[in-house]
């Protein structure tokens, strides 16, 4: 595919075409065999660890106790926070956090958006 392509183009430019039609090529294999793409690609693990990602800044504590306690209910072990709107409340609105995942599953993270606070 590569090959191809009109000399002009540099390779960084064809890798933005030729990833997601690679992408979709595996896809298509996969639906017309009728398989599953993790079967056609080749299963390496049985499951992925995954975290819901929410907490808003705008949020109220109440609304992330709901939101991240939601995702434990759902079996998702990992939650994402915002933080760094209002620093003085992110202490508050971690403890709330670890309230709501509790401390068996209190794998919580804090994303600053390029701003660094210092939480408890």
């Amino acid at each position: 595919m590569v090959r191809a392509v009109d000399a002009p183009i540099r390779m960084l430019d064809v890798g933005v075409y030729r990833i997601p039609t690679d992408n979709a090529l595996w896809d298509l294999k996969a639906r017309l065999l009728d398989l599953p793409l993790v079967r056609v690609l080749g299963q390496v693990r049985s499951s992925v660890p995954v975290y819901g990602s929410g907490g808003f800044t705008s949020y109220t504590d109440a609304q992330l106790r709901e939101q991240l306690g939601g995702c434990v209910h759902s079996g998702i072990g990992r939650g994402k926070m915002k933080v760094g709107r209002e620093p003085e409340r992110d202490p508050a609105r971690a403890a709330a956090a670890h309230d709501a995942i509790g401390d068996a599953q209190c794998r919580n993270r804090h994303g600053a958006h390029c701003r660094w606070i210092q939480l408890p």
